[in-house]
């Protein structure tokens, strides 16, 4: 894609050194030439150097990105096979199921740390415990 119907002076993306030939150089390459709503060169922006930016405006149809994304590549799960195999499937799954829970039992243990049996922690904070132990006092009262 080049910078389209653009004023000449819109269009170069180089300069030579001696600033006598300007040219466009800088294109954007696409396989969805539908996407592509315009190409322009920024002629205001600075860069220190004898080229200039190129920008493109495109319009991309999120949803049907997302479905392409999420459609499975040509490959289904053979459901007769594992119907005939589903005593193999739910002993390969549950010894999955029972390392998976195993690993995470181990992750669990080595950041968490252990506590004794009965001894919970409780998810109430110490000031939080006494503020309501000196309520329950007080109500005795």
């Amino acid at each position: 894609m080049n910078s389209f119907k653009k004023h000449p002076i819109r269009k170069w993306t180089w300069r030579s050194p001696n600033n006598v030939i300007k040219t466009e150089i800088h294109f954007i390459i696409t396989n969805q030439k539908n996407i592509i709503k315009d190409v322009s060169v920024l002629n205001k922006f600075n860069t220190g150097s004898d080229h200039r930016l190129v920008r493109v405006r495109v319009s991309i149809d999120v949803k049907l990105e997302r479905q392409k994304q999420l459609v499975n590549k040509g490959k289904t799960i053979n459901i007769e096979s594992l119907r005939e195999k589903n005593e193999e499937f739910k002993m390969a799954l549950q010894e999955r199921l029972t390392q998976t829970t195993e690993e995470l039992m181990t992750v669990a243990e080595e950041i968490g740390g252990m506590t004794e049996r009965g001894k919970h922690n409780s998810k109430l904070s110490v000031e939080t415990r006494n503020l309501l132990t000196k309520k329950s006092d007080e109500d005795r009262k």
